[in-house]
């Protein structure tokens, strides 16, 4: 194992038994080691990072699911731009587009909107709350592994850029048609994006898993032998 620069996130490293990593890329098995303050350790036959060690990650994570909570409360709770078209003005919000979509006979689509953009996000952040809270206090959850893995794989799901994106281009095409007025919740959608990303590269999966093994450990030492 030795330290290197690249950042990408490995939630899918799996560790195969105690003492051992085995890379999810190769299938090389590596031996752990203590990494240094800030460190990270990569495969070597393929170069894919392995685990890294982030300082005051549970704190981090904390920090950055609570900011992300209040501003997803002030993206969905203000209008994301407001169209003037002579005398009518229309708000447009993550709900409504989403309702839109359904009344236009795109239920589908509408469903698949409300649950990337809305649903998803609120969920990584309540549960990252949920698992990392008690952790801060050297306590294991018993539903940790479970909400764990589900946040694990809904997060990805939570397209905040894509949407973004989405609504760039929307106010492109319809700047000539009407007169375009953002709304609070455009820019909150923008630092919310920022806080999503930094919540991801902060989160250590090995951190959670070795807190079960830790947990295992301790309660297999404290069962009376049969």
């Amino acid at each position: 194992m030795a330290d290197h620069q690249n950042l990408t996130m490995t939630s899918s490293t799996l560790k195969v038994k105690k003492g051992l990593i085995a890379c999810h890329e190769c299938d090389l098995l590596h031996r752990e080691a203590p990494l240094p303050k800030g460190g990270e350790a990569v495969c070597v036959r393929c170069g894919t990072l392995l685990m890294r060690d982030i300082p005051n990650s549970i704190d981090r994570i904390l920090a950055l699911s609570y900011s992300g909570l209040i501003f997803f409360a002030i993206s969905n709770l203000f209008p994301i731009l407001t169209l003037r078209t002579g005398d009518r003005i229309s708000d447009c919000t993550l709900f409504s587009g989403s309702m839109a979509l359904w009344e236009a006979g795109m239920g589908e689509l509408g469903v698949l909107f409300f649950f990337t953009t809305l649903l998803a996000p609120l969920f990584t952040f309540i549960g990252l709350i949920f698992i990392f809270l008690p952790l801060k206090f050297n306590k294991t959850p018993s539903y940790l592994v479970p909400a764990f893995k589900a946040i694990l794989a809904i997060e990805p799901w939570g397209m905040v850029g894509v949407y973004i994106l989405a609504v760039m281009v929307a106010i492109v095409k319809l700047v000539d048609m009407a007169t375009v007025i953002y709304g609070y919740a455009l820019y909150s959608w923008f630092v919310l994006l920022f806080i999503t990303a930094k919540v991801i590269s902060s989160l250590n999966p090995k951190m959670v898993w070795d807190r079960v093994d830790y947990s295992l450990e301790s309660t297999n030492q404290a069962s009376p032998p049969s």
